[in-house]
């Protein structure tokens, strides 16, 4: 509950704050901003996720468009994970095989199955690229078991 608030909260600051570009989101929570590149051959967009000027870490989104919607693929060292955007709604999924970098047993490691499935569904309708973006910064440390909650601060 605490986190939908808080999700609800910074939406509507973005969505009514003057000036706000679709690609750069900046919050006291995060900072999600474009790269030139993506590293992926399918995708269309990246954008890179920090979570606070110390973080060491990379994390990617990289923004490949499928036959169903589209997919929000998060990269790092540690774990990947897909955001799916489609016509039943947005919510979390495993990568597909074909765009994996990571080993799946070090993913398995990092992330909890049981919070996966909590974020199965996070919207019932299909998101804008801002919302998705600002969802994702959101909704992913959730998913990080707690020994590992350390890489995103």
């Amino acid at each position: 509950m605490k986190n939908n608030l808080f999700v609800m909260v910074i939406m509507c600051l973005l969505f009514f704050a003057p000036g706000v570009n679709a690609t750069t989101l900046s919050t006291d929570e995060f900072q999600i901003t474009p790269l030139e590149k993506t590293s992926v051959e399918m995708a269309t967009k990246a954008w890179s996720l920090k979570y606070n000027d110390k973080q060491d870490m990379l994390l990617t989104i990289e923004k490949i468009p499928t036959k169903k919607g589209i997919e929000y693929v998060v990269y790092s060292d540690y774990f990947e994970i897909s955001y799916v955007c489609c016509k039943r709604g947005f919510g979390v999924r495993n990568v597909k095989p074909a765009w994996s970098k990571v080993d799946p047993r070090r993913t398995e490691k990092v992330l909890a199955p049981s919070k996966m499935s909590n974020q199965r569904v996070i919207s019932p309708n299909q998101v804008s690229e801002e919302n998705a973006l600002e969802l994702i910064a959101s909704y992913l440390p959730d998913l990080l078991k707690d020994e590992y909650k350390y890489l995103l601060n």
